[in-house]
């Protein structure tokens, strides 16, 4: 879907059905769309550099199905950040893929009956069901979204504040629960090698 900016009156695109969230790429507006309208919340700030080769307009295949990278939020916490890519596939289901200190994750949303007053009560080694799946709670902490671009299915207005859990399940699986705005949303994935992704339009970097 084709919309206009609200600020400039350039042309945004939406992929996706699912995306809310959109950066101008003309005049670095941020955008919330509500069915066919957007609405203006402020610009974007400019993306820290850094050494991902990924980009917006990359393409790949995951398990014989193309996606392409539509999105990005740039997700920071008191050590560090990371990327988090959100892919569009050609028969329109979306993914994340994140990665960070070399690694690289893809997950998909999947549905929990959780809340988030559930969720802050839960420790460090505590057990948790999702999707019938037993994953076990490896990392807890509170992250603030940086910087986005692109199109996304969450708000990614910088200084955004969410909590963050990390879980491990079976078989090399991982889980990850987000708390915003009392909202949990639960993602499952795997890891998965660079190479494995048959990736096309990167970004060029030097020394490569």
């Amino acid at each position: 879907m084709k919309v206009t900016c609200s600020t400039c009156g350039g042309e945004v695109s939406f992929q996706s059905r699912a995306s809310i969230f959109g950066v101008c790429r003309y005049c670095k507006s941020m955008l919330v769309r509500s069915d066919v309208a957007v609405e203006s919340i402020g610009k974007m700030s400019e993306i820290p550099r850094d050494m991902s080769p990924l980009q917006v307009g990359t393409r790949g295949t995951l398990n014989a199905e193309q996606f392409e990278i539509v999105g990005r939020q740039r997700v920071a916490w008191s050590s560090g950040s990371w990327n988090e890519w959100y892919l569009y596939f050609e028969n329109g289901k979306t993914a994340w893929l994140a990665d960070a200190q070399g690694a690289n994750m893809v997950s998909f949303q999947t549905a929990n009956e959780l809340s988030c007053d559930a969720v802050r009560k839960l420790k460090v080694s505590d057990s948790i069901e999702l999707q019938s799946t037993l994953f076990t709670i490896n990392d807890i902490r509170e992250v603030r979204s940086v910087a986005s671009e692109g199109e996304l299915p969450v708000l990614g207005d910088p200084g955004r504040q969410y909590l963050n859990l990390d879980l491990t399940g079976p078989s090399g699986t991982f889980a990850s629960l987000v708390c915003s705005d009392d909202e949990v949303l639960s993602y499952i994935g795997n890891f998965i090698e660079f190479d494995e992704l048959s990736l096309q339009n990167l970004r060029k970097l030097d020394g490569w």
